[in-house]
């Protein structure tokens, strides 16, 4: 970009290129019958580039775009905002259940219509039906849908008229509470009994699977785990992280998930000496792992040492359940197996593991 001056009409102008979404580069030049001062226009040419950039792409996107690149330009926007895996399930929604259900003889414009989509809202829920699929998997497509209204009206694709009327008719059913399945977790004489499994040229596994379970972490938290997020004098480690199926670094499951854990001192005293034993890492290294290590192999030592216990099968996720009944059932209040979970709130573990409660509360009206 540049402020360039014409001489023969005594005004300055600015001067950029525009590369537009097709690649073709564009020569641009703004002019103005009152900028006579070099130093006024410095002043506003970058405003002014961004008027002129916004008026040429939303007359481009009006002739050029299709339902498919509008979808195209609201996931590379959702790249910088979103975590990967919510992205990847998004993307399979829309080719599940939307693009199934889309007229694709319509234009743009006509799909966004209110009546055009009443109609294709209406496809989805049959769709839905079809495959037998919950209530809330069909809000996640009423949401995508939701946001590409705002995503095009951004555009200028369509009129603030069809904006207003379309959003209100895109509606989330009402989800209906079914009793979940039972969780399933191991009492703590059978964890002991899995960890007993483990000889001494497996005690990188089973310090893995001992902090796992103390700590209550998720699987993409404790492969993320790094020494300078171990604090042995207070016996924590600092959630900060987690590692995603793909082996990328990204942020926690949400805000509560970033906290420190607290470890029992028998576990941190091992996992002290473990890292003496480890030829002495640097602060910047993974805990458990040199490199990445896929859930794969984790899952796969898992079920190993489960068959050599002979214990009924669990995920490697129902060891963060299984010390949260450790702890219901050792009388801890809800508030601090919420804390140790990195719940986002109590309520939140409480739907989560109400079955395990009444135990606790019973022959309390005596009491009272």
């Amino acid at each position: 970009m540049a402020i360039c001056y014409d001489s023969s009409r005594k005004l300055y102008y600015i001067s950029y290129r525009l590369t537009l979404p097709t690649g073709e580069i564009k020569s641009r030049k703004i002019r103005n019958t009152e900028r006579t001062r070099k130093r006024v226009v410095q002043q506003i040419e970058l405003d002014e580039i961004e008027k002129d950039k916004e008026k040429i792409l939303k007359g481009y996107h009006k002739k050029k775009d299709t339902f498919e690149n509008l979808v195209d330009i609201y996931f590379r926007q959702c790249e910088l905002t979103k975590k990967d895996s919510t992205n990847y399930g998004n993307k399979l929604v829309f080719k599940n259940y939307i693009f199934p259900c889309l007229d694709k003889s319509l234009s743009l414009e006509a799909i966004f219509e209110p009546s055009n989509m009443l109609s294709l809202v209406g496809k989805i829920k049959d769709l839905c039906k079809t495959k037998n699929v919950t209530t809330k998997r069909l809000n996640i497509s009423i949401t995508l849908l939701r946001e590409l209204y705002d995503q095009a009206f951004q555009l200028d694709l369509i009129s603030a008229n069809s904006y207003n009327k379309g959003k209100l008719l895109l509606k989330h059913d009402k989800v209906v509470k079914v009793k979940t399945e039972k969780l399933m977790f191991w009492t703590p004489e059978q964890f002991d009994q899995f960890i007993a499994t483990f000889d001494k040229e497996d005690q990188k596994w089973k310090m893995f699977f001992e902090v796992a379970y103390w700590g209550a972490f998720r699987i993409g938290e404790i492969l993320a785990l790094k020494w300078e997020d171990f604090n042995y004098e207070k016996k924590t480690l600092n959630v900060n992280k987690t590692i995603d199926k793909n082996g990328k670094i990204s942020t926690t499951k949400n805000k509560a998930s970033i906290d420190d854990v607290e470890i029992p001192d028998k576990i941190a005293d091992e996992l002290l000496e473990y890292r003496k034993s480890y030829n002495n890492p640097f602060d910047s290294d993974y805990m458990f792992f040199i490199r990445h290590t896929s859930r794969t192999s984790t899952k796969r030592i898992m079920d190993k040492h489960i068959k050599m216990a002979n214990l009924p099968h669990i995920k490697f996720h129902s060891l963060r359940h299984s010390m949260a009944s450790r702890m219901i059932n050792a009388g801890v209040l809800p508030l601090y197996v919420s804390k140790h979970l990195r719940h986002a709130s109590t309520q939140q573990t409480l739907d989560t593991y109400s079955h395990l409660f009444p135990k606790v509360g019973q022959g309390i009206m005596n009491q009272i």
